[in-house]
């Protein structure tokens, strides 16, 4: 190879293959795009539990909130009062150290199937770590468990994304690429080569 021909394959090739290996990479890292079924209007009684009829409510990927507040990762858009959220997912095992990774604006109540194992009021401005007390440990289960989730908004931004994590293994967090949807409409957005370079290396996984 000649000095030219080394100079082009350092200046121009090996940026562009680097940079391909990168969106490629951060494509299939982000396996937390995740699907939720929500209701903005108060559901019946017992809307926590695994058995609970949701045939109205909608489907919408996470997390909820609007895109002004501070280290929201908005998959759905969301700007009413209350929210109602559920998601099912899958544990291999019981995490050794079990938490939640959230972020949530403002009070927001959670429940692993059907228990209580979370009561936050006020905010957060960015995803937290907040360990699930032993007494309610007991709520996971090997296989299929239920996720449900109750945010209130009070005043100026609004956001909540919740995840089951392992205390020991916590994931790093980074805006994904998404697509938006309003609850009447649909929105897509994809985020700029310049912030995606601000971005690339902070990477969530091993979340639910």
């Amino acid at each position: 190879m000649t000095n030219l021909q080394t100079r082009f394959f350092w200046k121009r090739i090996l940026p562009t293959i680097f940079l391909t290996t990168c969106i490629t990479w951060t494509a299939v890292a982000q396996e937390v795009v995740d699907s939720w079924q929500f209701t903005l209007r108060r559901p019946a009684n017992g809307w926590q539990a695994s058995d609970f009829n949701t045939a109205e409510w909608e489907a919408a990927n996470g997390g909820f909130g609007t895109r002004d507040t501070p280290s929201a990762r908005v998959g759905t858009n969301w700007n009413t009062k209350s929210i109602w959220l559920r998601k099912a997912f899958e544990l291999k095992s019981v995490p050794e150290n079990p938490a939640l990774l959230i972020h949530h604006d403002d009070d927001a109540e959670v429940f692993i199937n059907g228990k209580p194992v979370a009561s936050l009021k006020g905010f957060s401005t960015k995803y937290e770590v907040i360990l699930i007390p032993g007494d309610m440990r007991s709520a996971l289960l090997v296989g299929k468990n239920l996720l449900a989730v109750h945010c209130n908004q009070v005043a100026g931004g609004q956001f909540i994304d919740v995840h089951v994590i392992d205390a020991n293994n916590v994931p790093v967090r980074r805006p994904r690429l998404s697509h938006s949807r309003a609850p009447m409409g649909r929105q897509s957005s994809q985020l700029g080569l310049r912030r995606f370079a601000q971005d690339r290396g902070r990477v969530l996984k091993n979340a639910t």
